[in-house]
């Protein structure tokens, strides 16, 4: 982990990082160019969703070498959808409500919260 930090590595994840945010770019002027002309404010979306898709694909890009087409398609993919179950759930079971209660803390248990996410 300390290696992929290093001044080198980060310079070197630069390209990967620009191409996602180019392929961005791109594809929100597409989505603006297929409305109609003049239009004001042609490509509206929640500015969260948007940026985590980016983050996804810079991950993806960067670590895996893979493109989730999150910023590509400007919609949630399979990736992002499993993303955000993935920190809505942990987000739950890790309210001062829920943190030691063994029903939201052990995955295998067979309650109804845990099938959902089997």
């Amino acid at each position: 982990v300390k290696a992929a930090f290093t001044e080198k590595a980060v310079r070197n994840m630069s390209g990967s990082v620009w191409e996602v945010a180019s392929r961005f770019a791109r594809s929100i002027l597409d989505e603006c160019d297929a409305d109609e002309e003049g239009s004001i404010g042609c490509y509206a979306a929640e500015a969260l969703d948007i940026f985590k898709w980016a983050t996804i694909d810079v991950f993806g890009q960067v670590a895996l070498g893979h493109d989730f087409e999150c910023t590509s398609s400007l919609s949630q993919t399979p990736v992002a959808a499993s993303f955000d179950a993935t920190v809505e759930d942990s987000s739950a079971r890790t309210t001062a409500r829920n943190l030691f209660n063994p029903m939201t803390q052990w995955y295998w248990l067979p309650t109804e919260r845990n099938r959902e996410y089997a």
